[in-house]
């Protein structure tokens, strides 16, 4: 049975322990995996403004399908579109990810969080700009 408290005239019962976070454990069997031509873009200087992309290629080196569940970015400037079919074993696909510097001068580094079906879930991709402020009109 549970244990009450009273506190200032409430009585209430203690909150249950938190559960530390599963590890990212291997699972058995076949894997996809990702094995991209490279992780990280530098669109050098470009003006406060432009709406620049790059695309990140890949190809599954795994013997499943790769699933991207997800693509996420570390600000709204920034867009990524990958594909939502599965991807089989030695198949080429790409990440588009997109970048707005709107009211964003100064060097920029954005991240795109994507989680898949691999070992391990998350990959990272990394994009960079360094945005002069547009001269005014």
């Amino acid at each position: 049975m549970a244990q009450f408290e009273t506190k200032n005239g409430v009585r209430t019962t203690p909150a249950a322990p938190t559960s530390a976070k599963v590890p990212d454990v291997k699972p058995d069997g076949p894997l996809p995996t990702f094995k991209f031509s490279e992780e990280s873009f530098d669109f050098g200087t470009i003006t406060e403004g432009d709406v620049v992309d790059h695309v990140f290629s890949f190809v599954n080196e795994g013997d499943a399908p790769l699933i991207i569940s997800s693509a996420t970015a570390s600000c709204g400037c920034t867009v990524p579109v990958w594909p939502k079919a599965p991807i089989a074993p030695g198949e080429q696909a790409e990440i588009k990810v997109q970048f707005n510097s709107r009211s964003k001068p100064g060097v920029q580094n954005k991240t795109v969080t994507v989680t898949a079906n691999t070992y391990p879930k998350v990959t990272r991709l990394k994009i960079k700009a360094n945005v002069n402020k547009a001269n005014p009109s």
